[in-house]
């Protein structure tokens, strides 16, 4: 369902325009947002340039009542890129509060005298921030948890195949364990048969 025009904040529209890159070069800028890029390897002006202003124009269409509420189509983009940083929930809260905050600067800086009903503007401007923040959030949670339970089933298996290694090692027989198709495993006699710690390489190469 497309969201119904806000009536005040569609008399900013074509402000809001032409300052998105000053926005979204704040929001990219604050302190809290580039302590998080810092920490994980996320440059400002790759993330303004190729998420930033995709995001910040899709909120437009949402004021202009032309993209639906909480759908934003880059942010499963910027999700993905997110989660190849093994960035926090917390932390995606934080960069998307971080647009917020430049938003609500922008409208006291350059709107505030101008509309009487500056309260109502705000009050829209937090609905669809807010349906946007759950948006997010709930595109995130699904993914990180399945990232998480990807993470332990891996760690599981890596224990399992080191016990597994340990007791074949203590048997005599040479044992060479395959799995789809590719060498999984092989215990240590059969090593010593083959050649040693340098075939042992080559068996990690296949």
């Amino acid at each position: 369902m497309i969201q119904t025009p806000s009536p005040y904040l569609a008399l900013l529209v074509d402000s809001l325009k032409s300052d998105a890159k000053k926005i979204v070069d704040h929001w990219s800028t604050l302190e809290s947002v580039t302590e998080i890029f810092d920490l994980y390897g996320i440059g400002k002006r790759r993330f303004a340039a190729t998420y930033g202003l995709d995001i910040f124009n899709y909120l437009i269409g949402v004021i202009e009542g032309s993209q639906k509420i909480g759908d934003c189509p880059v942010m499963s983009k910027l999700v993905n890129f997110l989660l190849d940083k093994h960035i926090t929930p917390k932390d995606v809260f934080i960069i998307c509060m971080g647009l917020r905050r430049a938003l609500i600067a922008y409208m006291f800086e350059r709107h505030q005298s101008r509309i009487e009903e500056f309260d109502l503007l705000l009050e829209e401007l937090s609905v669809i921030l807010d349906q946007n923040l759950a948006g997010v959030l709930e595109i995130f949670t699904v993914r990180y948890e399945k990232q998480h339970d990807r993470l332990i089933h891996l760690s599981t298996q890596e224990k399992k195949l080191r016990q597994i290694s340990r007791i074949i090692n203590f048997i005599e027989t040479k044992i060479l364990i395959f799995q789809n198709g590719n060498i999984l495993l092989c215990n240590q006699p059969l090593l010593r048969l083959l050649g040693g710690f340098q075939y042992q390489r080559a068996l990690c190469a296949f």
